[in-house]
This record gives C-alpha cells, sequence and structure tokens, in this order.
C-alpha cells in the first residue's frame, strides 16, 4: 500500500493501480484507488483508443486476471511468502520454522549471506506460470504452478532448499556443470542438518548412484559433467568417504573449502585449470586422498600436481613476484599453466607496445601459435545450428569453389593485417564479415612434423569452436566466457591468447590436416590456436603451410569413405515381424512393445523413457520418448563397424520419428551413447540429429521426402564415421565421430503407437570387394 502511495504521487497511475488490485483494494472500496482507477481509464483512453478490439480484448484480460485480486503475503522469520491467499496463508507453522532454518544452516555451510542488509528473501509461488520447478538468485525465489485453493503446502522440501542455496551459493571460478550439482548439495545439507532423515539419506543415495553410472561409468569429458545428480554426487563424495560418522557427516570440511575458496587469492576461471584451484582447497579440507579421487574422476591432473597446485596458490598470494620467482620451479610440473602464462604476458607487452615482430616471435617460437592460415565463411543455413550443421569444408577442401552464405559467397582467402580476415602479430585471428551473426566459419592449416607426436592444442575462440585433426574430430568446445576469473592483463579471457581450453590430440609423422570452425554467435569474432607438446613447450621441427592441392577433396577423408563403399557386409540379425515374438532378439526397457499388422510398434505415450535428465529450461518442455527397446547384447557385441536398417512405416504417412541409440549400454535412458534423432521438420520434411549423449556434434538442414507410406532408415558406422540415409535422402555422409569405447548395444526409441517398424536388420562387415 505504501508503494501505491508512492507511485501516486509521482502521478505513475498504473502502477498504483496494480498494487492496489494485488491487496484486494478496488475502487469502491478506497478513494486512492478510485483515483488510480480513473486515471488509468483516461490514460487509456488517450493513448489506447486505436488499439484493435481483440487486442484490447488480451490487455484487458491480463490486467483483470483474477490472480491479482487473491494474491497477497505471509510471512516468516527470513521470508516473504508471495501467492494465492489460501496457499501462502495456511503454509505450515512448522515447515515454515525448518524453512527459516534451513536458511541459517545453508547461509553458514557457504559462508554468504544473499541478504547482508537484512530484508527477507522472497519466495513467489506463481499461478500463471506453467513450469513445475523453480527458479532461485539473489533474493528471490519462484516456483510454478501454484494451485490458489491449496491448503498447507509444505515448504521445507527438497526444491525449496535447492532454490534456496542458489540464493546462496556464490562458488566461483567452477565448472559448467557444477552449479546445479551445488545446489543440490544444499539441499541435501539442510536435510541432514533438519534432522529429515529419510529425504537425506535418499539425497545422497541418488545423487551420489547419478555421478557413477551417468559420469564415471561414461566416457564422458570432465568439462562436461553433468547438472544435478552427477555433479551432485561429485561433492557429496568426499563427506561420505572422508567425513562421514555413523550415518551423519561432518560438514566441517566443507565450511572451510567455501571460505577459502570464495577469498582465494586468483580465481583461474579457464576450463583446465579451475580443476586445479578445486584440488588445492579440496585437500586443505579433506586431506592428500581427495587429490586421488579427483585423479580417478577425470580432471585434468597429473601426478606431480600435487605439489604444483600448492606451489601456484602459494605464488599467487605472493602477488607478480610470487609468480615470476615461482615460474621456474613449475618448469618441470608439466600441467601447471603459469610458465607459459608468463610467455604469454611477454607476448601481449610486446604486442601493446607496438613491437609486432617481437610480440610475433614470441606467439611462435615460444608458445608454438600457428599463424598459417586459410579462412572460409561465414556459413549459414536456415533450421541448423551453425555449431553442428555441416557445411562443404568438412568436406571437401577445393581453393577454387565459392558456395554461399546468407547474404554473401563464401570463398578461399588468405589472412592479412588488415581486411575482412585480420591476423595480429599474436597469431590472434579476426573475422571482420558483414552478416556473421549465427554463422560458421572455417580455418584450415597443415601441420608438418618430423616424428609422430602427443601434444595439446591450446585454444580461444569468440564465440565456440569445433577442431578436426586429419579428418577425425577432436571436440566441440563452447565458450565458457569469463566465469569469474580474476582479472590480469596476460592470462584468463582478458587477452587474446590461447588459454581457454587445451585438447589432447596426436600428431602424426609428416603432414597433419587442422581445421577449425568457429561458431559466432554475435558481434565480434576470431580465434587463436595453439600447438605444443605434453610440458607447453612448442613442437620440435614443426612447419606450416596452406599449400593444399587446388581440388584435393581432403585425403584422408576422401580415403575413408572409398573403404566403406567397397566394404561387403555380412548379415548378424534379420527380422520382418510376421510373427507375434520378437522377444528372442529384442528387449524392451521402457513402454510396451506389440506386432500390431506385421510391424512392431511401441504402443506407451506416457514419454517415460530416460531423456535429457540433467536439463531444466523453464518454458522448454521436454519432447521424450515412451518406449524404448534394445537389440540382445550377443548380436552387438565386438560391433564397431555395422549397417543398421529399419523400415519405418507411419500411420497416415509422413516422416519417422524416433531414437536410435549406438554404442550405448542397454539402460532405460534414450541417450546413453551415440543417438540419431530423427523427426519430422514441417510437411513432408525430416530433419535429424547426431548427439554424443545430450550433447549435439551434427545436425542435418530439413529435407523433402518422397511421399511413400515406408520409409527405409539405415546408418552405417564404419572407421569412426557415421552415413545416415532415410530412403534415397542423405542425412549425413560420413560425418567423423569419437567411439565410445567398450560399448556395442543398439536401441531404439519410439514416441507411441504411430511408428512401426516393418523389418529390422544388422549387418557387420565381410570381407573386403
Amino acid at each position: 500500500f505504501a508503494a501505491a502511495e508512492a507511485w501516486a504521487k509521482e502521478k505513475a497511475w498504473a502502477r498504483a493501480d496494480l498494487a492496489l488490485r494485488s491487496l484486494g483494494l478496488n475502487a469502491p472500496e478506497n478513494k486512492l484507488a478510485a483515483k488510480a482507477v480513473a486515471r488509468r481509464e483516461e490514460v487509456e483512453k488517450a493513448w489506447l483508443g486505436d488499439t484493435p478490439p481483440e487486442q484490447q480484448a488480451v490487455v484487458d484480460a491480463a490486467i483483470n486476471h483474477p490472480v491479482w485480486a487473491r494474491t497477497t503475503t505471509s510471512v516468516s522469520n527470513k521470508f516473504v511468502f508471495i501467492g494465492p491467499k489460501t496457499l501462502v496463508e495456511t503454509l505450515p507453522k512448522m515447515s515454515k520454522l525448518r524453512f527459516d532454518l534451513a536458511y541459517v544452516f545453508v547461509t553458514d555451510l557457504f559462508g554468504r549471506l544473499p541478504n547482508p542488509g537484512g530484508d527477507r528473501v522472497t519466495v513467489y509461488f506463481k499461478e500463471l506460470w506453467d513450469f513445475g520447478g523453480g527458479v532461485g538468485g539473489g533474493k528471490r525465489i519462484d516456483i510454478g504452478r501454484a494451485k490458489p485453493e491449496q491448503k498447507g503446502r509444505r515448504i521445507d522440501n527438497g526444491l525449496l532448499y535447492h532454490e534456496l542455496t542458489h540464493c546462496v551459493d556464490d562458488t566461483n571460478p567452477i565448472l559448467k556443470g557444477w552449479r546445479e550439482g551445488l545446489a543440490n548439495v544444499g539441499a541435501a545439507y539442510a536435510y541432514e542438518a533438519l534432522g529429515q532423515t529419510t529425504d537425506s539419506l535418499h539425497s545422497f543415495h541418488t545423487n551420489l548412484r547419478a555421478f557413477q553410472e551417468d559420469y564415471l561409468d561414461r566416457d564422458i569429458a570432465y568439462w562436461r559433467m553433468q547438472n544435478y545428480g552427477p555433479s551432485a554426487g561429485f561433492f557429496l563424495h568426499f563427506v561420505e568417504t572422508h567425513a562421514k560418522k555413523g550415518r551423519l557427516h561432518d560438514w566441517k570440511p566443507y565450511r572451510k573449502f567455501f571460505r577459502e575458496y570464495r577469498a582465494a587469492p586468483v580465481r583461474d576461471g579457464r576450463v583446465p585449470y579451475v580443476a586445479r584451484a578445486v584440488a588445492y582447497y579440496l585437500i586443505r579440507a579433506f586431506g592428500p586422498k581427495a587429490f586421488d579421487d579427483l585423479l580417478r574422476f577425470r580432471l585434468p591432473l597429473r601426478e606431480d600436481d600435487r605439489d604444483a597446485v600448492r606451489k601456484e596458490l602459494e605464488a599467487f598470494a605472493e602477488g607478480a613476484y610470487g609468480v615470476e620467482r615461482m615460474s621456474p620451479l613449475l618448469e618441470k610440473h608439466h600441467g601447471s599453466p603459469i610458465p607459459r602464462d608468463l610467455v604469454a604476458g611477454k607476448m601481449m607487452a610486446a604486442f601493446r607496445q607496438r613491437d609486432h615482430d617481437e610480440a610475433e616471435r614470441i606467439s611462435r617460437e615460444e608458445l608454438g601459435v600457428i599463424h598459417d592460415w586459410k579462412v572460409i565463411g561465414p556459413f549459414k543455413e536456415k533450421g541448423v545450428s551453425p555449431m553442428a550443421g555441416v557445411f562443404p569444408p568438412e568436406h571437401e577442401i577445393d581453393y577454387t569453389k565459392e558456395y554461399p552464405g546468407e547474404a554473401n559467397m563464401c570463398k578461399w582467402r588468405d589472412t592479412r593485417k588488415v581486411g575482412v580476415v585480420e591476423k595480429h602479430s599474436t597469431g590472434w585471428v579476426k573475422f571482420n564479415f558483414a552478416y556473421q551473426d549465427q554463422t560458421a566459419t572455417y580455418a584450415l592449416s597443415y601441420l608438418t612434423l618430423p616424428e609422430a607426436t602427443e601434444g595439446f592444442l591450446h585454444v580461444r575462440a569468440d564465440d565456440d569452436v569445433v577442431i578436426f585433426l586429419n579428418d577425425r574430430l577432436v571436440e566441440n568446445y563452447v565458450n565458457g566466457g569469463a566465469n569469474a576469473s580474476t582479472p590480469m592483463a596476460w592470462r584468463g579471457p582478458y587477452a587474446p591468447v590461447p588459454d581457454a581450453m587445451k585438447l589432447r590430440v596426436s600428431f602424426q609423422r609428416g603432414r597433419n590436416k587442422l581445421l577449425v570452425k568457429v561458431r559466432n554467435r554475435r558481434g565480434d569474432a576470431g580465434f587463436i590456436l595453439a600447438a605444443a607438446r605434453l610440458n607447453g613447450a612448442p613442437l620440435k621441427g614443426l612447419t606450416t603451410d596452406t599449400k593444399a592441392s587446388p581440388t584435393d577433396p581432403s585425403s584422408s577423408d576422401a580415403g575413408s569413405r572409398a573403404a566403406a563403399k567397397k566394404l561387403s557386409w555380412k548379415s548378424v540379425l534379420k527380422m520382418n515381424f510376421k510373427r507375434k515374438s520378437f522377444s528372442s532378439k529384442l528387449k524392451p526397457a521402457v513402454g510396451t512393445f506389440r506386432v500390431i499388422n506385421k510391424a512392431l510398434s511401441g504402443t506407451e505415450t506416457g514419454k517415460k523413457v530416460g531423456w535429457r535428465k540433467y536439463t531444466v529450461r523453464p518454458g522448454f518442455p521436454k519432447d521424450s520418448p515412451s518406449n524404448l527397446i534394445w537389440i540382445k547384447p550377443k548380436f552387438t557385441e565386438g560391433l564397431n563397424d555395422l549397417k543398421f536398417a529399419v523400415d519405418c512405416r507411419m500411420k497416415g504417412g509422413g516422416a519417422p520419428k524416433l531414437v536410435i541409440t549406438f554404442q550405448g549400454n542397454g539402460s532405460k535412458d534414450a541417450l546413453s551413447g551415440w543417438n540419431l534423432i530423427v523427426h519430422p521438420r514441417g510437411k513432408g520434411r525430416v530433419g535429424a540429429q547426431i548427439e554424443r549423449y545430450d550433447h549435439l556434434y551434427y545436425q542435418s538442414p530439413p529435407k523433402a521426402l518422397p511421399n511413400a507410406e515406408v520409409h527405409r532408415l539405415e546408418v552405417t558406422l564404419h572407421d569412426e564415421r557415421i552415413r545416415v540415409t532415410c530412403g534415397e535422402v542423405v542425412l549425413f555422409e560420413g560425418e567423423p565421430i569419437t567411439p565410445i569405447v567398450g560399448k556395442h548395444r543398439i536401441g531404439i526409441a519410439t514416441y507411441g503407437p504411430a511408428l512401426g517398424f516393418e523389418k529390422l536388420e544388422l549387418h557387420k562387415p565381410g570381407k573386403k570387394r
């Protein structure tokens, strides 16, 4: 009411009117409300007189929605609850008390108050937000799908504890997937601290199991550790393993960890080095055995980093002098970033002083930055992510060809000091194309080495980058941003040096083809890349050039495709479903499968298949399959190269909608390996994407299908490449994939009985022709 009066004094009558309505004060009951309504109507008449009636009806419906009349507030010691009158006024007294105590416990664990000024945190139960979860941060928690007549709603639960932790937790820098995991940790701790024993045990069990099954048991890079369960299990592991006392845990080590990590002298948010500071402070909190765990958990650490991370933090505490002093001692620790950082600092100092010859010398000779590039782009295709779209340079390298872009022709260009493709003396390649938002641009170089060598590619890009070495996929990396790095001119995201990510690779003897794809989101774009030995030193004997044959369609790629065409195939499994039985060869994992009209169909529609389990996006509902069936392992064991085909019959025609998983694990999760997701893309068209677990790697544009009742979907895996056709339509043409070693299961997920399989065939390689 005070706010309404203040807005009235400022003549902000619309706001005053809305505030009064939220309190249930209508015009006849209050003079201020009457004046607000009159003023609002006057403004509407003056400014909205020309609004079409149908649009005005939408506005009126929103303003006059009954939700505002029944929205009110109640309070506890630490919170203001906003929402439907019945709901917020009947919150159980003990439940509110426990939530207040959860605030005390969680803020004590993390050592931080979200509201140091003493104002309460708001919890808003929203009727009009169609989201079953919540969002928390700052001093506000929003909860969706509030029921206006609900009474006795409890708030001492995992959802509210999780969102409360989001308000409290400010741990940085961290890996991207850890944020939601830390919120789960806060919820698990609140359960245990409040004596909610059953919930606490369940929380520990589910999070630790998710970490084991969906991270440790899978071939997932450390920096892709998933949100929620897996990353929560990562953090809970340390109290479960090193600080358990009976059925409870000693949380003092994490109190120490969160406080010390927040006060660290240097925050290094570059992805490969987040683990180093985390390791140092976890060891201080839980003891030296925590480092053994981190090695087992695949974080980018070496055995000698036990000593190196301590030396690094000691150096940071002394400032620039300490870093310089400690650098010679860290050169023998090949995982330490400091020696390369100091070299990068010299390079950037020369660059800022406009000594470009010295800057280039340092970048080439001491950092191993690649300076020789041919560049082509920017590519764009409607209906395709620039990161996942497959554009011509991935299939052929022909310097004489041009390809259509969005509003330009894409042609190969040399880098220059100024111009469309600008190269700085540091080695940073800057793209200055027009219309380069949401596009992909490629850069090509050839690296020649006297011996085969294990090494790293050090890279930074604006924004995202995909790297192919010798036509094999190295990785695609989404730029993590600054991630709360300490501003230092010679490191982190504040200088264009190749240090945001490092990826281990094997260089072959002789000529190596290096293709870099940069996805620009908006604004500026560019990249810098260095090739180095495992100890960070430049590669011995390295030479680089861009002298490709004018019409070379990428030699190793072409050889692989030619080999695939010469393969013969031997049948492993053939099924035509003329009989009802299929259990000797196929095993359902989720849903129900039946043979109907000589076709195998998944009959359920409840969307119960595991699907993007750790992705939550309000307003973006998951399109989960409802049925999942696996070929029995005796038919797929040991099959790395294979040809798999299903004849898909859609009720009423149209494009099929299904998921085929390869190199999976036979679980209830449809995204447990490499996954081909096929779906309709408008009338008579089909689209597809290829994901590794739930991370997108390739996407096809929508393609027209011939009008047919049955479409044969065929997938060929050969030589670590995937080819996919739907009838005569080619969706993917030999895209490189990274195998999931030791996994061979093949499964099919469907969305309901509209899709049936008339035939299913599996082949393995026979003798070469």
